[in-house]
């Protein structure tokens, strides 16, 4: 699926398509295709603590992401990280801090 304001070039494209033809239309296109004309990842980087009990259980998580969002930040992902970062890891202690950085 396109991303939340990248998808503009599939939108357009098929509102014009739609307004010619004057019926609706729809654009599927594969994987790769749409990764390289509107998807993309943004690379991440983590630093943590991790606290154990003595037997080795898992008691606390402090864990600061940073996302390396281009030239906007617009499509940042951090802030939806908050409800899943958990995923494997029981843990009651987590301290979750997300930083959107701007780049060139």
């Amino acid at each position: 699926g396109a991303k939340i304001s990248r998808n503009f070039t599939v939108t357009g494209a098929c509102a014009l398509a739609a307004h010619h033809m004057e019926r609706p239309v729809r654009l599927i296109m594969n994987f790769h295709t749409n990764l390289k004309a509107i998807g993309k990842r943004y690379p991440y980087y983590a630093e943590y603590q991790v606290g154990f009990t003595d037997e080795g259980k898992l008691n606390g998580i402090d864990i600061t992401v940073y996302a390396d969002c281009g030239c906007s930040n617009a499509n940042s992902s951090v802030g939806g990280m908050m409800g899943v970062i958990d995923n494997a890891y029981k843990c009651a202690n987590w301290k979750f801090t997300g930083v959107n950085v701007k780049t060139n």
